[in-house]
């Protein structure tokens, strides 16, 4: 889970240098912790403001909004670069030529989600990128980001990515980057993804509320701002995922999503070395098991759609987070059987129910 644990560092070392620094202005210049693995100290220095890219804007009476881009009169228009109107079908591009029979080979297994999909999900414009290497790749993908002035972490290490920067969903995915990856693990990167792009294609899901009240719960409980936005933006992938992935079992994609989180949970060495530098702190302690919520929720998604197999799931997932305590793990596996509204409720107000819960109770 390379890819992940690169975000979930960074977020880490940024939070403890600034911890850092609070307890060390009065004596001098700032320090870097020892006994933290080396991958933290170097990346520690990134300037908390920037961290993920977001944006920041303070509502004096009200509340706080972290967004993920900035958003220009035409960014979310639902139109091309070019102002040109989309169909809502699927529109492949290979900006650096690509093999046909891997062209095909996407087109075939995002079709399977929009045909299973039938009428339950609209059918927005949808774009996918397909990229033949990483340089390319990287390259386009951090121009358009400083252009849209939009800053999150490194998605290009993810087996493939989507956004909604311009208003209607993108997906893109790298050639280079899936040598060596199994068949079914890339089709259900490409399921997931196209599942994100048909319910998290707007920017509701990526514009992160702080009412007053969710403010002051995380005060009460240790979580200064920059700490409970973190612990917020790690939950709202958690439960993005848990939507995207129970979605596709409901319509008989569940099978792809074993696969990819099989391969997901198969390493999590690198959790490991994250966990032992923040496992002293409680703050950081509640943030890191909720970046571990990216797995887990998902399958239990996937149990609640009664598949067996992700029972089985589960207790791989036991086996792979077995460095955890028991009472970390309960208090995880705890946070999977809370009930969230999701027939009344924004994402939004799901979002805040859950961070409330897990600040507050575990």
């Amino acid at each position: 889970m390379r890819e992940w644990i690169l975000i979930l560092s960074t977020c880490i070392a940024t939070c403890l240098v600034f911890e850092e620094t609070r307890e060390n202005r009065k004596r001098g210049p700032m320090r870097y912790d020892s006994k933290l693995p080396l991958f933290l100290q170097t990346i520690g220095s990134t300037s908390y403001l920037g961290i993920f890219g977001l944006s920041y804007f303070r509502y004096e009476a009200y509340d706080f909004c972290i967004c993920c881009a900035r958003m220009g009169n035409s960014v979310f228009s639902g139109r091309d670069p070019k102002g040109t109107k989309m169909d809502p079908e699927i529109q492949i591009m290979a900006p650096e030529g690509i093999d046909e029979g891997v062209l095909r080979q996407i087109r075939g297994w995002a079709e399977e989600v929009l045909e299973r999909g039938g009428a339950s999900v609209g059918r927005p414009p949808l774009r996918i990128t397909v990229w033949k290497t990483l340089e390319k790749f990287e390259a386009s993908y951090r121009e358009e980001k400083r252009a849209l002035g939009v800053g999150t972490g490194e998605e290009t290490e993810f087996l493939a990515i989507h956004d909604a920067w311009r208003g209607y969903p993108r997906i893109q995915v790298c050639q280079e980057r899936l040598e060596g990856i199994s068949t079914p693990v890339i089709q259900g990167a490409v399921h997931h993804e196209l599942s994100h792009a048909l319910h998290h294609g707007t920017p509701e899901f990526y514009t992160f509320r702080f009412s007053n009240d969710l403010q002051e719960a995380g005060r009460a409980y240790g979580f200064d701002l920059s700490l409970l936005q973190q612990c917020v933006y790690f939950l709202s992938v958690a439960v993005k995922d848990r939507e995207a992935v129970g979605w596709l079992a409901r319509i008989g994609l569940g099978f792809s999503q074993i696969a990819l989180l099989e391969y997901l949970i198969s390493d999590t060495e690198e959790e490991r070395r994250v966990w032992k530098a923040v496992c002293g702190r409680p703050t950081l302690r509640k943030i890191a098991l909720a970046a571990f919520l990216k797995t887990l929720l998902p399958i239990e998604a996937l149990i609640s759609m009664g598949m067996e197999e992700a029972r089985t799931l589960r207790a791989r997932w036991g086996e792979a987070y077995e460095w955890l305590s028991e009472t970390d793990q309960e208090a995880l596996f705890g946070l999977t059987r809370y009930k969230i509204d999701c027939e009344k409720k924004t994402f939004q107000e799901r979002l805040e129910d859950l961070v409330l819960q897990w600040i507050t109770h575990y």
